[in-house]
């Protein structure tokens, strides 16, 4: 059985107690952890927003079909391996770059999936749904 030095634990508790982990305090307001990674989530998220429940990308060069498969391959990387913050910039490079495309929208939405931002996610899966209403795993995801 491994056991910690009471040295560490000293060290552990009180970083534990200022950092946190991830989970509201007391005063219902985010912990320094949960808000640094909603601050990643933000930054992932820069170059779309939701207008009328959809998602609109800001303007960027067009990418081909093989670009845009490589950054969706690398969103289910990502997602595979936790790395969310990773993940959405991928799909949100994907969009940006094939805004007429459903399966950007689709890998954005699945990545928000796995994050608190359920508006987002929906608005990315009816825009899947709009770009291709004949895509089965959008419209199945977004209900």
């Amino acid at each position: 059985m491994h056991r910690h030095s009471s040295w560490t634990t000293a060290l552990l508790i009180p970083m534990l107690l200022s950092v946190g982990c991830g989970r509201m305090d007391d005063s219902g307001g985010l912990s320094p952890a949960n808000s640094y990674h909603q601050n990643q989530l933000d930054q992932a998220l820069e170059g779309v927003i939701v207008a009328d429940d959809r998602i609109v990308a800001a303007p960027a060069p067009r990418l081909d079909e093989d670009a845009v498969a490589a950054l969706i391959a690398e969103v289910d990387l990502h997602l595979e391996r936790g790395l969310r913050p990773p993940a959405i910039e991928r799909a949100v490079a994907a969009v940006r770059g094939a805004p007429h495309a459903a399966e950007p929208y689709l890998a954005l939405g699945r990545a928000l999936l796995t994050t608190r931002r359920t508006e987002t996610a929906v608005a990315a899966l009816a825009t899947a749904t709009e770009r291709d209403p004949r895509h089965v795993e959008a419209a199945f995801l977004h209900g």
